[in-house]
């Protein structure tokens, strides 16, 4: 008698572990993280759970639905492999427009389904052997890694009579006349840091703003001088980081005799010129900060996964599922310590940055003369992992971003974030009185020139730069989005403040003795959303009046 049961054999269990494996072996590897910590395993554990309940589903539905099975799983292949996220989907959308993406989404499910209908009887064998060759190859052949570390270092010395220079970038560092005054801790902040910086003699101008809202307009520009109107004028996009151009203040340095030292995040690539004795680069949202962090395996293991799949679609269709089922998903297959956090994954940014501040201090007593030092921080930047004493907080789900969501605010969430980000805020304030300290150590902290900004407002604010219509804007969004930092600390001059209203990019060049297009009048900023195109003008706008704080 003929046997008409469904052909089933090992492989069709077996392929699902290679299919949803060698995405994250190999995203632990090009982080560099390896294989021998608890969490990776762990982390390669949790997701063999899925693959083997995906098997089980494989060895016992029919041969069509085992198709389909296969063809989701594809799909979550595809997806980890081009990372597009929101920003990434909404750029393919506007290039493609919706009716032809949709039709050649179809096309390509279509095409997925008609080659594994095809080779149905044995699928299964067939992407275990192509994903199971795939794997041992992360383990037999070289591949590329992240690149962080020193990135160069020409061993040039620079003239040793020069009082070194260290200019620091705090990433959205809002200026104290912007701190919120409705907002508990804000009134105290805004005097904290001004009188920090004044006692120590450094001018604080603190009606500052920044003429832009996202850092590869605001430092480029700043670094050049210019006042383009043109959104990423001075930047080439590549990928999700930035390549800065042309850079008058490196130039100028090199050419005053200074060896240039630069410690850049991989966002915004500021190693390009010549004029540069030695790069260090760090990432700013990568899992190598997760590896020295105190906290838990289990929990350093949530975030790994986490990170790994945040900047997909099936994420994001995962937490919409989960909203819509009111968390009940969530529950029925995470631990309870797993679960929530900021929606989108925390940025480990501020945790990879305080290293770096290691680093340059340890380059500081090192290189006292003869150096310039230039390095992009990622303090206070979201998400707010440290109180204002710089401890870690040790539960993950109270590092929040800066929207509530994706993209919004209301009252309630930017008064939680504002207090959030203030304690970090001070705590930016006390990695910078370690540098200072340095300097101080050193013998040359007297003759030094230290100026240190933001590159723009804190941005917790209600309309973000998630709209694309300026009218949504509030004069108060306008100070979250652009109120900015700016002490300047030079040799022969006290302390104090500058209470005038001007661009962080004028009082720069004024400074360091740079040539630069002049401040719009009355003050204006020039507006970009997210979805502004790259190389396209940005729309003037005014700049509200900040209070003397």
């Amino acid at each position: 008698m003929t046997n008409h049961a469904p052909r089933r054999t090992p492989w069709d269990a077996i392929a699902p572990f290679f299919m949803l494996l060698f995405p994250l072996l190999g995203f632990l590897r090009y982080h560099g993280y390896g294989l021998e910590r608890t969490e990776a395993w762990m982390a390669v554990g949790f997701v063999s759970a899925i693959a083997a309940a995906c098997g089980v589903v494989a060895l016992v539905v029919g041969p069509l639905a085992r198709v389909v099975l296969y063809m989701l799983l594809m799909l979550v292949f595809l997806d980890t492999q081009l990372r597009l996220g929101d920003d990434g989907v909404a750029a393919v959308v506007a290039h493609w427009g919706l009716p032809m993406l949709g039709a050649f989404t179809w096309l390509v499910l279509m095409g997925l389904l008609f080659v594994m209908g095809a080779l149905r009887l044995h699928l299964g064998f067939v992407l275990s052997a192509v994903f199971g060759v795939m794997t041992a190859g992360l383990f037999g052949l070289p591949a590329d890694h992240k690149a962080a570390g020193d990135l160069y270092d020409k061993g040039v010395a620079g003239d040793a009579a020069l009082a070194p220079v260290v200019h620091l970038i705090l990433d959205e560092h809002i200026g104290p006349a912007g701190m919120p005054g409705d907002v508990a801790g804000g009134a105290e902040t805004a005097a904290y840091v001004r009188d920090f910086y004044a006692d120590r003699g450094f001018v604080v101008h603190g009606r500052a703003y920044s003429e832009y809202a996202q850092t590869f307009d605001s430092v480029p520009n700043l670094m050049q001088g210019s006042r383009t109107v043109l959104h990423g004028g001075r930047v080439e996009k590549q990928g999700a980081s930035f390549i800065a151009q042309d850079n008058a203040w490196f130039d100028k340095l090199a050419a005053d005799g200074y060896a240039l030292r630069v410690y850049q995040s991989d966002y915004l690539n500021l190693c390009g010129q010549a004029s540069i004795a030695y790069c260090f680069s760090y990432p700013t949202n990568g899992i190598a900060p997760i590896r020295d962090l105190d906290i838990p395996a289990a929990i350093k293991t949530r975030l790994i996964v986490g990170m790994f799949y945040k900047d997909t679609v099936s994420y994001r269709i995962a937490n919409l599922a989960d909203e819509s089922f009111g968390g009940r998903l969530s529950a029925a297959v995470l631990p309870e310590s797993w679960r929530g956090g900021a929606p989108g994954e925390p940025q480990l940014s501020p945790v990879a940055t305080v290293p770096v501040i290691d680093r340059l201090i340890r380059d500081i007593r090192a290189h006292p003369r003869g150096t310039a030092f230039v390095a992009h921080l990622m303090l206070p930047h979201f998400s707010y992992q440290y109180d204002r004493e710089c401890r870690l907080k040790p539960d993950f789900r109270t590092w929040l971003n800066r929207t509530r969501d994706l993209v919004t605010n209301d009252e309630a969430s930017r008064r939680e974030r504002y207090e959030a980000y203030l304690e970090q805020v001070r705590c930016a304030t006390k990695q910078m009185d370690r540098v200072f300290a340095a300097l101080k150590d050193a013998g040359a902290w007297d003759a030094a020139t230290v100026i240190l900004h933001g590159d723009h407002g804190s941005r917790i604010s209600i309309a973000t730069l998630g709209s694309p219509d300026v009218a949504d804007f509030t004069d108060r969004d306008l100070v979250d989005l652009h109120s900015t930092f700016i002490a300047v600390k030079t040799a022969g001059r006290d302390g104090g403040h500058d209470g005038r209203q001007r661009s962080i990019r004028a009082i720069f060049a004024e400074t360091v003795g740079l040539d630069a297009d002049p401040d719009a009048t009355p003050p204006g900023l020039l507006f970009a959303s997210h979805s502004t195109q790259h190389k396209t003008p940005m729309i003037p706008v005014r700049m509200p009046e900040l209070p003397d704080p």
